[in-house]
């Protein structure tokens, strides 16, 4: 007896569907070609869970979650993707001469014929659900399908540079774990050796999230691949070298950094991403509070003096500052910049690159830039006397500056410029605000759930938050990769200097004078910065609460 009707006959005793209503749809079938669960489901009379129940009873299919289970890499590498994209199958593993693939389908012998002739092994199907199968393939056919196969990756480990760089699976892997970096919002790629495999990390929001785990043998390959698009010495393994990538990603520019560094497994590659598509944020979307907004945009008014930015490393510091000479670029200026490196292209404004090993470090080019008749300087970074010397003097002899100092909060930097030996009146004359910032992780608003604050939540009073005080936090789901969190949101405090304050620097003050006398200027401080976020339902009172901790 035909299928349909024998699934039509039990659908039929179960109550799901009436006898007129099947004689429609197996007339449908007739004129469409359709199969008659497709049909069954685009009228509403059956949905795709019950669908997969009967199958599952009806042909003795297993049935799995996709949610649960992780397809092996050797099975991925078996099947090209275009062959899982067309007939929407994901391989889950490989026993002896079958090839075990989840299907909503199972019925379709064109799929399973195909299978066969691409991979050489009988297709063995289990049953999942169309949505979980389609999530499958974009999150493991982005990457893992492209994984050489054993033979291949044998050959590759052989003769590295050849295959690296011939467009084959090991370019094709390269290119894809940088897409999907690009699709996952990451900032840093770590490929890290181990002894018996090869390590695929992103950075999504600050954070380091295992991705990929590679067979040992793409080591080589995989390194040298990355050494070739950089540019770099593909026969050095024992110095760390630095390098540059510039491509294209679905028609998108993207900057990439490539760093090496000889580990005892091997090579580590570290790829800072740069996506064009970011472009330079306007001050409005810094999340900067409204009173904070409107005191930063007063300092980069002025038309001299010192502005600080501090914060630990990969704080947005760069980004503020880019914001910052943005807002205020209207072409009446002569603007310079002198970074390492040069992140954005900013129209209209001078940029350069240091270059230490030509003699072009951040007190040398301050010296140059000051002789190409500038009206606002951007030093990228101040870290030694010289150059602090230096953007302390053109601040106060009618140049605007912008800079960068690695303090824990605004007082510090003030502190921190006198440690590295400026006067305490340059600095009291020079600065004319500090801004010191962080990043908390935005909680995802797909997966956002509020509650109460309870007295089983200790960590609320560390916030002066009182019992009843409604919160939010993130539950977990794919689209933030089950974090909880999806972006990440700056914390501010600006201290802007008030005779009080500049009275404070010319004696030596401590920072906790400072602190204090800034607060009673009116400074909103880091911590209730992050309250704010807090009781807005930007972020969770654990983000809040590291963010307090922070002591680098």
């Amino acid at each position: 007896m035909p299928e349909q009707r024998r699934l039509g006959e039990m659908l039929i005793e179960r109550h799901i569907l009436s006898a007129a209503e099947l004689q429609k749809a197996l007339q449908q079938q007739k004129q469409t070609g359709q199969r008659l669960g497709e049909i069954l489901q685009q009228h509403g009379l059956i949905s795709e869970e019950q669908l997969l129940r009967f199958l599952e009873e009806q042909l003795g299919v297993a049935r799995v979650s996709l949610a649960e289970i992780e397809p092996a890499a050797e099975a991925l590498a078996l099947l090209p993707s275009q062959v899982a994209r067309r007939y929407q199958v994901i391989p889950l593993e490989k026993k002896g001469d079958r090839l075990v693939v989840a299907t909503a389908d199972p019925l379709n012998l064109a799929a399973m014929d195909e299978i066969f002739i691409s991979t050489g092994l009988m297709a063995s199907p289990v049953l999942a659900l169309q949505g979980e199968i389609r999530r499958a393939i974009e999150k493991y056919y982005s990457t893992v399908a492209v994984i050489p196969s054993a033979q291949e990756a044998g050959t590759a480990a052989g003769d590295a540079e050849q295959t690296a760089a011939d467009g084959g699976p090991v370019a094709r892997l390269v290119d894809s774990i940088l897409e999907r970096a690009i699709a996952a919002g990451a900032s840093d790629i770590h490929i890290t050796p181990q002894e018996k495999n090869l390590e695929v990390r992103f950075r999504i929001d600050g954070i380091l999230q295992d991705d990929l785990t590679l067979p040992r043998a793409n080591h080589g390959p995989v390194i040298t691949r990355l050494k070739v698009m950089a540019r770099l010495d593909i026969a050095e393994h024992r110095l760390p070298q630095d390098g540059r990538i510039q491509l294209k990603l679905d028609g998108i520019p993207v900057d990439v950094r490539v760093a090496t560094m000889p580990t005892i497994w091997g090579e580590k590659v570290v790829c800072r991403l740069l996506d064009a598509r970011q472009g330079v944020l306007d001050l409005d979307k810094l999340g900067f509070s409204p009173c904070n907004l409107e005191r930063f945009k007063r300092l980069i008014s002025r038309p001299h003096g010192l502005l600080l930015v501090t914060g630990p490393t990969g704080s947005g510091k760069t980004t503020t500052l880019y914001a910052a000479l943005n807002h205020i670029n209207d072409r009446r200026r002569n603007i310079v910049t002198l970074e390492e490196p040069v992140e954005y292209l900013l129209p209209g404004i001078s940029q350069t690159a240091i270059n230490p090993r030509t003699g072009l470090t951040f007190s040398s080019g301050l010296r140059a830039l000051l002789r190409q008749d500038p009206n606002v300087i951007m030093v990228g970074e101040i870290r030694d006397q010289e150059t602090a010397t230096m953007a302390v003097r053109a601040a106060v002899t009618g140049h605007l500056v912008f800079s960068t100092l690695h303090t824990s909060d605004a007082p510090g930097a003030l502190t921190r410029l006198m440690d590295m030996g400026v006067d305490p009146y340059l600095v009291a004359a020079a600065v004319t605000g500090v801004v010191s910032q962080r990043l908390v992780r935005v909680i995802c608003p797909e997966c956002r759930e509020s509650y109460i604050l309870g007295d089983e939540h200790p960590e609320g009073r560390a916030l002066s938050l009182p019992v009843g005080t409604p919160l939010w936090q993130g539950r977990g789901c794919p689209s933030c990769r089950h974090t909880g969190y999806r972006g990440r949101q700056a914390v501010h405090e600006v201290l802007v200097l008030t005779p009080a304050i500049r009275r404070l620097v010319e004696t030596q003050a401590g920072p906790d004078e400072i602190l204090q006398a800034a607060r009673a200027g009116g400074m909103c401080s880091l911590e209730k910065d992050a309250r704010r976020l807090v009781l807005n339902g930007v972020t969770s009172v654990a983000e809040a609460l590291q963010l307090i901790s922070d002591d680098f």
